[in-house]
């Protein structure tokens, strides 16, 4: 894994950037600032566009993850960039599109979850970061712009399976009291792609489910 890979190699930081993203020259030098600043921040975020809206928000750095739900909501989603994000603030999580962690928190808190395999798996690792005393923080100077699912393909059922799948890990790993009602969000969800005509998306969101209440850990 590259990660371990650049801590054998001496790296203070490791920078995980999405393979279709394009970055701002000071993008990295503006995260490792802000993160210079704090021992306790661990992991900054970059403020993140669409590729193809050059102005036009995916998140301001990430966003906050509803355990009852089940479901992730991105900070600063959709909207045009009129500065109204250009304060850095802590997040619930920091997207792993664009996301620097401090080499001490990996030591202390591990890896990824190898169970995920895409999706979710930078929201619980960031999960025990924060459950170990370390801020995840917003950089707003740090700009990238995101090709968003350029290789997975943007809402196809492959997208929908392990988004629901993981989420619902994410609930079952941390508060299996809460997912029944996770579930049935998830739910509302079929119900809304089955009266949008998108049935493949509706059956690969119920396989979801199956899978995120059925399998087993690994990693």
């Amino acid at each position: 894994m590259g990660i371990r890979y650049a801590l054998t190699r001496g790296a203070g930081y490791v920078w995980l950037l999405n393979n279709d993203t394009v970055v701002d020259r000071d993008a990295l030098t503006e995260m490792v600032r802000l993160a210079e600043g704090d021992e306790k921040t661990g992991i900054v975020g970059s403020k993140i566009y669409y590729y193809d809206k050059p102005n036009v928000l995916q998140t301001a750095g990430g966003g906050r993850f509803n355990f009852w739900q089940g479901l992730s909501h991105f900070y600063g989603w959709l909207q045009e960039d009129r500065g109204q994000w250009d304060r850095a603030f802590e997040v619930g999580y920091v997207t792993g599109a664009s996301l620097l962690s401090n080499r001490v928190v990996i030591e202390r808190i591990g890896m990824m979850l190898e169970t995920f395999f895409m999706y979710g798996e930078d929201v619980e690792w960031q999960i025990r970061a924060r459950q170990a005393g370390y801020r995840l923080v917003y950089c707003p100077r740090s700009k990238v712009w995101h090709k968003e699912n350029a290789s997975s393909g943007y809402k196809s059922p492959f997208v929908e399976y392990y988004a629901t799948r993981n989420s619902l890990l994410i609930v079952r790993r941390y508060y299996p009291w809460r997912l029944p009602v996770a579930v049935f969000f998830h739910l509302l969800r079929v119900g809304r792609r089955i009266f949008t005509g998108k049935w493949r998306c509706a059956v690969a969101v119920l396989k979801g489910i199956a899978s995120g209440i059925t399998i087993k850990w690994q990693g």
